[in-house]
């Protein structure tokens, strides 16, 4: 699928012209969140959310196309209990209406695909009401055999910006992923969505192709990218596997206590043979949600 046939005949007016620009690659962060929906009920899921990065600031992403999932990628999406109207594949683009609406749940875990539109310069975007103004999406991008259209088709098609006069998807200061993916520090580029679900997952090896030029009446460009690995956000002081470290673990290095910690595996967590004060201050250190 060429990305110029997804675009309207007014948003091809943009495309004209002459322009150097240098999208380099994409890119993805990755952390555990836990937030509240609709009835309070918790929420945790893990988070993936991709970037595509630059090294000139003019440089604006107009669309995602030919995105095709990964198998790894191939599963049911986390989508918000909360929204105002009966599923549909436009689930996938920014749909946080405010109001009672605007939960946790669906700022910060929904899974959504958008260009640009969020706020830079932040290490964990959130879906504002208004992100997305603008946006379209391929009317295949959802399996139209899933209920609540949380899985994309392998081969999706895309996503972009039906107002490229906004400049929704001009690069600017975006979070990096540190050594384990954690969002850490910042880079120049543009997010481009949010894949969240309930467990360990992985959407490396997905391609996709993007189209950029450098605003209105320059040359669209576009490049073909596989996404890279991501490595798993590890947390050993998690010792129930629950994505927290709380008073359920606390208790299980009481209870090994003065053990070697073969009793229960994981209570020795600085490995040095004898649970005890040094595992119980690594534990304490790292209280909380694991990210």
């Amino acid at each position: 699928m060429k990305y110029d046939h997804l675009l309207s005949s007014s948003v091809l007016l943009f495309l004209v012209a002459s322009a150097s620009a240098d999208v380099t690659g994409v890119y993805t962060t990755r952390y555990t969140d836990s937030s509240t929906d609709q009835g309070q009920s918790v929420q945790m899921t893990t988070v993936i959310d991709v970037y595509v990065s630059s090294d000139d600031d003019a440089d604006t992403v107009l669309g995602v196309f030919n995105f095709s999932l990964a198998p790894d990628a191939q599963v049911v999406y986390f989508q918000s209990a909360s929204e105002p109207a009966f599923p549909t594949n436009t689930w996938w683009l920014p749909k946080n209406p405010g109001g009672i609406f605007d939960l946790q749940s669906v700022r910060r875990s929904d899974s959504f695909v958008t260009i640009g539109g969020v706020e830079q310069n932040v290490l964990r975007p959130e879906q504002a009401p208004g992100v997305g103004a603008g946006q379209r999406l391929d009317d295949d991008f959802a399996n139209p055999f899933d209920l609540f259209f949380a899985y994309p088709q392998p081969n999706s098609g895309g996503w972009w910006n039906n107002t490229p006069e906004t400049l929704a998807g001009q690069v600017g200061p975006v979070a990096l992923a540190g050594p384990d993916g954690e969002p850490s520090g910042f880079g120049r580029g543009v997010f481009v969505g949010r894949f969240s679900y309930y467990g360990d997952f992985s959407i490396e090896g997905t391609t996709l192709e993007v189209a950029w030029n450098q605003g209105p009446g320059t040359d669209q460009q576009q490049a073909a990218f596989t996404i890279p690995p991501v490595v798993s956000v590890s947390c050993p002081s998690d010792i129930s596997g629950d994505g927290v470290v709380d008073a359920v673990d606390l208790s299980r290095i009481l209870a090994a206590w003065n053990s070697d910690g073969s009793s229960d595996p994981g209570t020795d967590l600085d490995e040095d043979g004898i649970v005890g004060p040094l595992d119980l201050a690594v534990l304490l250190a790292k209280w909380g949600l694991c990210s």
